[in-house]
């Protein structure tokens, strides 16, 4: 008797034991019937077009959406989206609504797009964006949640028929004109010309046409003005433009080339590399005798030599012999140059062609770079420049920020300054009474500054980390 109550005891035991085990597993998993069906009262996502493939100065789109099964009480707030080293700008203030049906039921959603131009050719990680949205619900008060969209990724390459090109845009079209005030008959010494030049890329924004070089000529005069940019969107198609004016002056009189000015674009739509030239210029000037009589009328009786006085300056021709004594002079120098001081002009020569490339590959060099694209006050040029001396004086594999180096800094009036040179070139914000003008000579007085500290900090030892250079 007592080994089968033993037996049943045991057994007892193990159905227990079963049994509190399944209750257990029924606790913490409902059963399937209460699980939610269908899809969430509020959603978002986030795409982009294209994804694959694209090329440095493209556009590329990202598509961020939120969806509810009932309305929106309040219009989402959507964030401004910001990425190192590329352009991103919003196609509208407002979003775009519409719906859509998902698992039979109609949803209300609304579209906010962004545009990115990648700079570099890099990989671009796109943040997750959040968003606040309010929404209804029906017999109860209103919803409020604040959702994160998916963050994204893309990688921007250089085309191969573009690579060794130094500037070039990416743009399924480009238009380049140009147009004078005048035409180029009789030019005298005084007047002046006025060239305007205007570039038009679609799917393209006016920062990213290329800056043009006018050049010195000698004989006129060259004036380049303050260029000026356009951005227009029109049905969700940004289209940019960039204008260029530059004035000559008359200067002399003669036969002068204003040289021809190539641009380098990369076609989207055939994926050729392209150029627009514009030709070169003959323009012959002529004397201008009215400011000629003008000159003269300044010139004092008395400051004119007589007649008598220039023939007596004028230089006696010389005798046969003093020639030949000349020439003989002449050639021994010319020998003795040719064997003494030649090589050792060819040496220096390249003594002096090794230390300029050094020199203008050095820190140094590219700060003064920086110096003078500030005293111009192009920011698109700052920038450049800019990121351009920061390779030199952080050099490594790494990629480093305008934020890395504010940091390193340590200055909040440089902050301050290179978050104004941010919005110069990807759009400002709202300006409220306390907003000051940027200044690219004070962002140029703060960075060296910073320089001068951190140079003499990082003497004996220097992170590396460095920057790739923008669009080649």
């Amino acid at each position: 008797m007592r080994r089968t109550e033993l037996r049943w005891a045991v057994l007892m035991a193990l159905v227990f034991l079963f049994g509190m085990l399944a209750i257990a597993s029924f606790a913490q998993e409902p059963p399937e019937s209460e699980e939610p069906e269908g899809p969430l009262p509020v959603m978002i996502r986030s795409s982009l077009t294209p994804e694959t493939g694209v090329y440095v100065g493209q556009k590329v789109r990202l598509h961020v959406e939120v969806l509810t099964n009932t309305w929106f009480t309040k219009a989402p707030q959507f964030p401004e989206l910001r990425i190192p080293h590329a352009i991103c700008l919003e196609l509208s203030q407002f979003g775009v609504n519409f719906t859509e049906r998902i698992q039979g039921e109609t949803y209300a959603a609304q579209r906010k797009e962004y545009v990115i131009y990648a700079q570099r050719a890099e990989s671009y990680s796109v943040p997750s964006l959040t968003v606040n949205i309010v929404y209804a619900r029906p017999g109860e008060p209103h919803g409020e949640v604040t959702l994160n969209s998916p963050p994204q990724k893309f990688e921007a390459q250089i085309p191969e028929k573009a690579k060794g090109v130094d500037y070039f845009v990416t743009t399924p079209r480009l238009q380049v004109n140009e147009e004078y005030d005048r035409g180029f008959d009789d030019l005298k010494v005084g007047d002046s010309l006025i060239r305007t030049i205007t570039m038009i890329a679609d799917d393209s924004v006016g920062m990213l046409l290329p800056p043009l070089d006018f050049g010195p000529t000698e004989g006129l005069g060259v004036y380049p003005a303050s260029p000026r940019m356009e951005d227009e969107s029109n049905r969700g198609v940004y289209t940019g433009k960039r204008f260029e004016s530059v004035t000559y002056v008359m200067e002399k009189e003669g036969d002068y080339t204003l040289p021809e000015i190539t641009i380098h674009w990369f076609d989207l739509q055939s994926e050729e590399l392209k150029t627009e030239t514009l030709s070169a210029v003959e323009l012959s000037v002529a004397v201008n005798p009215d400011l000629e009589q003008e000159m003269l009328g300044f010139l004092e009786e008395e400051d004119v030599e007589p007649e008598e006085e220039i023939a007596a300056t004028q230089k006696r021709p010389l005798d046969v012999k003093s020639l030949l004594y000349l020439i003989l002079a002449l050639v021994l120098l010319f020998t003795a140059l040719w064997i003494f001081l030649i090589p050792y002009l060819k040496r220096c020569v390249a003594w002096w062609k090794r230390r300029r490339s050094i020199q203008a590959e050095s820190e140094e060099a590219y700060f003064k770079r920086f110096r003078k694209s500030c005293n111009k006050g192009d920011p698109k040029e700052i920038m450049q420049s800019f990121l351009n001396w920061l390779d030199k004086i952080y050099p490594g594999p790494g990629a480093a920020t305008i934020d890395d180096f504010v940091r390193r800094a340590d200055d909040l009036e440089l902050q301050a300054l290179a978050k104004g040179l941010d919005d110069e070139l990807y759009g400002k914000q709202e300006i409220d009474e306390s907003h000051t003008e940027w200044s690219a000579r004070d962002f140029y007085r703060t960075v060296s500054q910073a320089r001068k500290r951190l140079l003499k900090k990082e003497k004996s030892k220097v992170k590396p980390f460095g920057l790739q250079p923008l669009n080649p």
